[in-house]
């Protein structure tokens, strides 16, 4: 990957003439000293995650749009929505080890898709703020809900974890158990 590409999720922005300009998918190739419309102007955005397998790919989660996909870096962008309910998409997570793997986080639960989001499926139901990669397995990963509690997942299922432990802690112990 390029450390100079970045992007940018915007609900809104002002420009340089105090102008705001709302939503979209911004990008910058000069590590963010200057920012370009990516696309999917006007749609406002929670999160962009690039395939970090293949950097050309990327992922954006809207506001009761659900999950688009580019292919070329952010010029085009298609919905990728079949079996994700349009909802609050606050995370995406694309596996480290396999491009086919995506996780949603929404308003409405969380969803996985083994087919680059061309289908999900749902294996929780609840909020979910924030979904965490397990560094050593594809199939493995931690998600936080919006109420705090914090999640032990596979591709299939998610089980509630017990503990007296910080959130910090849980979610350590959960990446580094598998």
């Amino acid at each position: 990957q390029n450390p100079n590409n970045l992007y940018l999720a915007n609900l809104d922005l002002p420009d340089s003439n105090n102008e705001t300009l709302v939503g979209g998918v911004y990008k910058s190739d000069n590590a963010g000293a200057t920012w370009k419309l990516a696309g999917l102007f006007g749609k406002l955005i929670y999160t962009v995650e690039v395939n970090p397998l293949k950097p050309s790919q990327v992922f954006a989660g809207l506001v009761e749009e659900g999950v688009y996909r580019s292919e070329d870096y952010g010029a085009t962008w298609v919905e990728s929505n079949d079996g994700l309910y349009n909802s609050n998409v606050s995370s995406v997570l694309v596996s480290p080890d396999n491009e086919n793997i995506l996780i949603a986080g929404t308003d409405a639960g969380l969803f996985v898709s083994t087919n680059r989001g061309n289908e999900w499926n749902q294996i929780y139901e609840g909020v979910v703020a924030d979904v965490i990669a397990d560094d050593n397995t594809q199939d493995h990963f931690a998600v936080v809900t919006r109420q705090g509690n914090v999640f032990d997942c596979t591709l299939t299922e998610c089980q509630q974890t017990t503990s007296n432990k910080s959130l910090t802690q849980v979610s350590s112990d959960l990446l580094s158990t598998q």
